[in-house]
C-alpha cells in the first residue's frame, strides 16, 4: 500500500479517542476508529505515522489489536472469554512431552509460570505426561473464569490475542498480572520448536515462521502493556 496521507494524530470525542489521518476520521470497516483510551489511540496514531512511502497493511498490529476493542458488546465478549475458558484444560504449558531431555527443558520454564499464577490465585494446577487429557478442578478453574470476567472489553481483549497466539491461558495471565515479559512468553511457546531446532537443526522456512511467530507473540505482549498503562491513567 502507498502511503495516502501525511499526518496520523488523535482528537477526543464524545464518543472517546478517535484516531484521524490528515484531520479525517479513521474508520474500522462502517465504524468510527474511536477507542476507549488516549494510550491506545495514541499507539495507534504512531504506528500510522511511522510507516513509510510504501508498507505493508498487515505490519499494522496495534491498529488491529486496538480495532477488535471496538463496539465488543456483551455478546462477543461472552464468545471471547469462551475461546480463553477453552484452554483451561487443555494449556500448552501442562502437558509435558515424553522425551526426558524435552520434559527437562518443560518443566524448568514452564513451572516456574504455572506456580506463579496457582500461588497468586491460591488454586492448585495440574500437570501431565504425554496426550491424555487432564481436567483441572472445578474449583482452580472457577477461580480463573472469575477473573476473566472481571476484566472489560480492553483487558478481555487484549487477553484473548495472547492466549490464542500462545495456546495458554496460564501464560497470558501471567503476562497481563504477574509481569512475566514477552521474551519469557515467547520461550515458553516455542520451547519444543527451539528443543527440536537444537537437536536437529533448523532450515531457513521453520526459521523464518518461528520468528513470525515470536513477533506477532511481541506485538500481544505490547498491546497487553498498552491496556495496562490505560488502566493506570
Amino acid at each position: 500500500m502507498k502511503r495516502f496521507y501525511t499526518d496520523a494524530t488523535v482528537t477526543q470525542t464524545v464518543q472517546g479517542w478517535q484516531v484521524m489521518l490528515d484531520e479525517k476520521p479513521m474508520r474500522a470497516g462502517e465504524d468510527a476508529f474511536v477507542l476507549p483510551s488516549p494510550v491506545l489511540a495514541e499507539a495507534v496514531a504512531a504506528e500510522w505515522q511511522a510507516q513509510p512511502e510504501e508498507f505493508d497493511p498487515r505490519s499494522l498490529m496495534m491498529t488491529r489489536f486496538a480495532g477488535s476493542v471496538i463496539d465488543v458488546d456483551a455478546e462477543m465478549q461472552t464468545v471471547r472469554r469462551m475461546d480463553i475458558e477453552a484452554y483451561l484444560d487443555t494449556d500448552l504449558l501442562c502437558y509435558y512431552g515424553s522425551d526426558g531431555r524435552l520434559q527437562e527443558r518443560q518443566r524448568r520454564i514452564w513451572h516456574p509460570i504455572l506456580s506463579k499464577v496457582a500461588t497468586h490465585y491460591a488454586i492448585e494446577l495440574e500437570e501431565t505426561e504425554g496426550i491424555m487429557p487432564l481436567h483441572q478442578s472445578a474449583a482452580s478453574k472457577q477461580v480463573i473464569q472469575r477473573a476473566i470476567e472481571a476484566y472489560d472489553a480492553m483487558q478481555l481483549t487484549a487477553l484473548w490475542h495472547l492466549t490464542l497466539a500462545t495456546g495458554s491461558v496460564y501464560l497470558a495471565i501471567a503476562v497481563m498480572e504477574l509481569e512475566v515479559t514477552a521474551e519469557d512468553a515467547i520461550a515458553a511457546t516455542q520451547l519444543e520448536e527451539q528443543f527440536q531446532a537444537d537437536l536437529w537443526g533448523e532450515d531457513t522456512e521453520a526459521a523464518a515462521a518461528r520468528q513470525a511467530k515470536a513477533e506477532h507473540i511481541g506485538e500481544c505482549v505490547r498491546f497487553i502493556a498498552l491496556v495496562k498503562q490505560a488502566k493506570d491513567t
